[in-house]
């Protein structure tokens, strides 16, 4: 009932959105608001909460329940990097491989969330953009198990700009955490890292094209782990990973466990949704109505559900119109 009303709540928000923009993209009439143009570029803003979701989980909960196996090895390495930043990497393996972990538990956060301001300039409105969750499994009041959720995120790594994967790396988060004060004292006593840092598993680097037809990068999870510790501020956002399955999907793949048994997979970022605002944007003359962004066929839909037999619409049409109400 939840998961109906979440997309009922988001039919509803694009149905507003595509009144506002028939309507010839009004500004606001609110008093006492200041306008801006639509194309000012809007900064994403990360917002943790004020208090942990979890206070001392111990490393080895971190290891069974996060799946954040080499917690102790990446954690060296970022804590000898950070102090001597003109390590060269040997001189970081050959360090880290000495070093003395001070501390046998961390704060935990199950979730980063990232918002923006309203891009009509309306400074009350300041809506949840997106949200990763970083969540172990759990059972329910029921006694049902729930499973973990650790979600996939697009990092930069110093060098990316606002739009293209140039300077990005796909990472799938396993645990958000912060240290005591007393700790970052005795192992920082100079310069303190940022508060909230990730363990992140990496999966392979951009290739230099996307694919001839669909337009997506293909990635894929290496064969053996490799992880690092980053700055949450250095997520940029989540991302949705469409498994390469072939021509059907294997039944034993479900959401909880795809990301470890699927190992290669398409990039999917609002792909859809850029494609519908590059349509808006044309002439009216041009453009599709409201209701007419079906015909489009000159984007990848992609069906949410994992336990079906996906099935690419790109360059084609569906067979039967779908029902306007």
């Amino acid at each position: 009932m939840t998961l109906w009303l979440e997309r009922k709540e988001k039919i509803l928000r694009h149905d507003k959105f595509i009144r506002w923009r028939c309507a010839g993209s009004p500004p606001p009439t609110t008093k006492n608001t200041e306008w801006r143009p639509a194309d000012f570029v809007q900064h994403r803003h990360l917002q943790m909460s004020k208090y942990p979701s979890a206070y001392r989980v111990t490393l080895p909960t971190l290891t069974t329940n996060y799946g954040a196996e080499y917690f102790h090895d990446t954690f060296a390495r970022f804590a000898v990097g950070f102090q001597h930043p003109e390590f060269s990497k040997q001189q970081i393996e050959t360090a880290a491989s000495d070093f003395f972990l001070p501390f046998q538990s961390v704060s935990v956060y199950h979730k980063i969330k990232f918002w923006n301001e309203d891009p009509l300039g309306r400074g009350e409105t300041s809506d949840v953009l997106d949200t990763v969750h970083v969540k172990p499994g759990y059972t329910n009041k029921r006694g049902r198990l729930i499973g973990g959720r650790f979600d996939t995120v697009l990092v930069n790594d110093g060098t990316g700009a606002q739009s293209g994967v140039k300077g990005y790396r796909v990472g799938q988060v396993r645990v958000v955490f912060s240290l005591s004060k007393r700790v970052l004292a005795w192992m920082f006593p100079h310069e303190k890292p940022p508060k909230h840092l990730a363990y992140v598993e990496w999966f392979s680097k951009f290739p230099n094209s996307p694919e001839r037809h669909h337009k997506m990068y293909k990635i894929s999870r290496p064969n053996e782990c490799f992880a690092s510790i980053i700055p949450v501020g250095n997520i940029r956002r989540s991302v949705h990973l469409f498994p390469n399955f072939g021509p059907v999907v294997p039944r034993e793949w479900t959401s909880q466990n795809v990301l470890e048994l699927c190992k290669k997979f398409y990039l999917f970022a609002e792909f859809m949704t850029f494609e519908l605002f590059d349509l808006w944007a044309q002439p009216q003359e041009h453009a599709l109505k409201p209701y007419e962004w079906w015909r489009c066929t000159d984007f990848t839909i992609l069906s949410p559900p994992l336990g079906r037999n996906l099935k690419y619409l790109n360059k084609g049409a569906f067979e039967s119109e779908p029902e306007i109400t």
